[in-house]
């Protein structure tokens, strides 16, 4: 019994004295990456985005731990081609704030990113997600929850980009 006892409270101070060295080692991190782009609250969230070019607005959503910033290159093409490149950096990762727990799930971010695209004017965007997991499933419920943005199929995101599996999505494919 001693022993559990003792292995508890090890472990508690270990914790306790390991959480002020990370906030430190997040606060230099922050410090020697500032955000790039600018922000935007939805719905008391804080959103780090990116914006680049002028024309017709293509939103660009990463997948897994990537973040805004990983799509540069491409925004800077889009942007040459006459476009309104808009990345985020979706609902916590990158500079982004994590909402509440109970509002994390894909359809979540969908809603936050939609309010955001409201608030920034963003009118029938074209919007490309990275083919993994869950970014073709937000993509996809951002014009289901909100008919509005109906959603237009181009085929130059995939010279945006170089790449071969950029995937378009239109209002006809839901």
């Amino acid at each position: 019994m001693w022993l559990l006892l003792f292995a508890v409270i090890l472990l508690t101070g270990l914790f306790a004295a390991l959480w002020p060295y990370n906030r430190i080692r997040t606060a230099q991190a922050e410090a020697a990456f500032p955000p790039s782009g600018s922000f935007i609250t939805v719905e008391g969230t804080r959103l780090h985005y990116i914006r680049k070019g002028a024309g017709k607005p293509v939103v660009l959503l990463h997948g897994g731990v990537l973040r805004a910033n990983d799509f540069e290159r491409v925004m800077e093409r889009a942007a040459a081609r006459g476009y309104d490149a808009i990345a985020f950096d979706r609902p916590g990762y990158g500079c982004s704030e994590r909402p509440p727990r109970d509002q994390a799930a894909p359809a979540d971010q969908a809603r936050l990113i939609h309010g955001a695209l409201k608030q920034l004017g963003v009118e029938k965007p074209i919007i490309v997600g990275a083919l993994l997991k869950e970014i073709p499933r937000i993509a996809h419920m951002i014009p289901q929850l909100h008919p509005e943005l109906a959603l237009e199929a181009i085929d130059t995101v995939r010279e945006l980009s170089g790449a071969a599996a950029v995937k378009s999505i239109s209002s006809e494919t839901l």
